[in-house]
C-alpha cells in the first residue's frame, strides 16, 4: 500500500505527480491537460485504489530516460553520445528494468521538446502532457528509487547540456523526416534500401513501423504495446488509426492479447 503522506509530498516538491495502473506504468485515468491534482484528490483516490503506482508529470521538467531492456543498454550508447560530460549533480532514480532517470528543471521559454528513441535505448522526455514512473512504484517484485548519492534536488538544465541536446535533437528530426518513395527503373525495393541508407539507419519511427509488421516480443507485450501506442499518439496519428495499428502488431505477437 503507497504512503498518501509521501505521495502528497512529492506533489509538491517534485511537480505534478498522476496515479497509475498497480504494477504497471499506464495512467490510471485521462490526465492529458488536466490540472494538478490537489490533497484532498489524492487523498480520496490513494484510498480508493492504495496499490497505484505512481507518475510525475513533466512540465517545466527533462528527464533523460536510460532504459536497460532486452539486448539493449542504452546506458551504453548515453555514454558514447558525449551528454554525460555536461550533466551536473541533480536528482536521479532507478528503474524498475535496471534503467536510469536523470531529472533537471526548465526555464519556461525553453525550446526542448520530447524526443522517443533520440538514442537506442534513449528517451528524452518532457511536457505536461508526458510523464515518467517514479518511486515508490514497482513492476512485480522490481522497484523505482530515489538516487540521491548525487542529490537530493532537481538541477536547473545548463546551457551546454541544453545546446548539445537541441544538436541531438535535431539530428534525430532529420532521420525522421519522411521521403517519399520513388519509382524507378531500379524498382520501389532498391528505392527504399536507397532511402533507409541516406536517412542514417534506424531511427524510432522505423522501429515503430517494425513492431508493427513483427508484433511484440514474449514476455514484453504489454510493455511495447503501451509504447507503440504511446509512439503513435505523440506523432498525431489519429485515434482510429492507432487501434488499427496496435491491432495488426498484437495479431502478429507470439503472446496475442485477446481481441474481443
Amino acid at each position: 500500500m503507497t504512503n498518501i503522506q509521501l505521495i502528497k509530498n512529492l506533489n509538491k516538491s517534485l511537480g505534478p505527480i498522476i496515479p497509475l495502473v498497480a504494477d504497471e506504468k499506464r495512467p490510471l485515468s485521462n490526465f492529458r491537460d488536466r490540472p494538478p491534482m490537489t490533497d484532498t484528490e489524492i487523498q480520496e483516490l490513494w484510498e480508493k485504489y492504495p496499490h497505484s503506482n505512481v507518475g510525475l508529470r513533466l512540465e517545466n521538467l527533462f528527464v533523460i530516460d536510460i532504459d536497460r531492456h532486452n539486448e539493449i543498454d542504452g546506458m551504453k550508447y548515453f555514454k558514447e553520445s558525449g551528454l554525460e560530460e555536461f550533466i551536473p549533480d541533480t536528482l536521479r532514480a532507478h528503474t524498475a528494468n535496471g534503467g536510469v532517470h536523470i531529472f533537471f528543471k526548465l526555464q519556461k521559454n525553453h525550446e526542448l521538446t520530447q524526443t522517443i528513441g533520440a538514442l537506442k535505448g534513449v528517451d528524452l522526455k518532457t511536457g505536461k502532457n508526458s510523464y515518467v514512473v517514479i518511486a515508490p512504484s514497482k513492476i512485480g517484485d522490481k522497484v523505482y528509487q530515489f538516487d540521491t548519492s548525487k542529490s537530493s534536488e532537481i538541477a536547473e538544465m545548463p546551457a551546454d547540456l541544453a545546446a548539445k541536446i537541441e544538436e541531438l535533437q535535431q539530428k534525430n528530426r532529420g532521420f525522421s523526416k519522411a521521403i517519399e518513395p520513388k519509382q524507378t527503373s531500379s524498382g520501389l525495393e532498391n528505392q527504399l534500401l536507397f532511402s533507409t541508407q541516406q536517412a542514417g539507419g534506424s531511427n524510432i519511427t522505423t522501429q515503430l513501423f517494425h513492431q508493427i509488421a513483427n508484433g511484440f516480443e514474449k514476455g514484453e507485450r504489454n510493455n511495447q504495446l503501451a509504447a507503440l501506442i504511446g509512439g503513435l499518439l505523440y506523432r498525431e496519428v489519429e485515434r482510429r488509426d492507432v487501434i488499427i495499428l496496435a491491432r495488426i502488431a498484437n495479431m502478429r505477437s507470439a503472446e496475442p492479447l485477446d481481441d474481443n
